[in-house]
């Protein structure tokens, strides 16, 4: 049923976008994010670090909304940490699954594997480094390493869940990494035609599938 409610928020937030509802969409964004954190809770009463992990995660993408609902570099500086600080929960949790569980470090056994992630992270700096702007590219290229560093232990998770728990998470914050790449275009290089709807439709799906993944790791029990 709180899943129910949060696709249709989600859902009613984006309509909002597409059609310019301004007031509405200020006043339904912060309700997203709480939506989640109420799912974790109930799944998991909070009982053990790996739920907390997931919570703070979640709390730490809703006070990034909040701080992004503001105008200016500052505003957009504490939206970044608050993203940052989330991610870095996330990485915990992950890294956290595979060591009590005692499974096999998946990215160890083939470390090949980085090396795409790494040139992508390159790339973003290429890419960004000659354009103009407001805003600071040395905190943008910091968080775009740990975000990339989140999908690779989402991927180092494959010993330690369930294979849908495993592929919901990587979808999930693939989807995270997609959705924060096309904010940074869109901050160097100009809007896009539903640019702001496709952000905000990637971010909602992939926190939501990084929750649900989570939770449905049968394999660690959350509660």
């Amino acid at each position: 049923m709180i899943w129910i409610l949060y696709i249709a928020v989600c859902i009613f937030h984006l309509w909002t976008i597409f059609t310019q509802q301004a007031t509405l969409t200020y006043w339904s964004k912060p309700l997203l994010m709480p939506i989640l954190m109420l799912i974790v809770w109930k799944s998991t009463q909070l009982k053990t670090i790996y739920s907390k992990y997931l919570f703070w995660g979640v709390f730490c993408g809703w006070l990034g909304d909040m701080f992004l609902q503001g105008q200016g570099v500052l505003f957009f500086i504490f939206g970044l940490l608050s993203f940052l600080v989330g991610h870095l929960f996330y990485i915990a949790l992950y890294s956290f699954e595979v060591q009590k569980l005692r499974a096999t470090h998946f990215i160890m056994e083939q470390p090949y594997l980085i090396i795409p992630f790494l040139a992508f992270w390159i790339y973003i700096i290429m890419l960004l480094s000659p354009q103009e702007s407001e805003f600071p590219k040395a905190p943008i290229y910091l968080y775009a390493f740990i975000i990339i560093i989140m999908l690779i232990m989402a991927i180092n998770r494959k010993y330690a869940a369930t294979k849908i728990s495993w592929i919901l998470v990587i979808v999930g914050s693939f989807l995270f990494v997609i959705s924060d790449f096309s904010i940074a275009i869109q901050l160097f290089f100009g809007k896009f035609a539903f640019g702001r709807i496709f952000t905000m439709s990637t971010y909602l799906t992939a926190q939501g599938l990084i929750v649900l993944g989570v939770i449905k790791n049968k394999s660690l029990q959350l509660s």
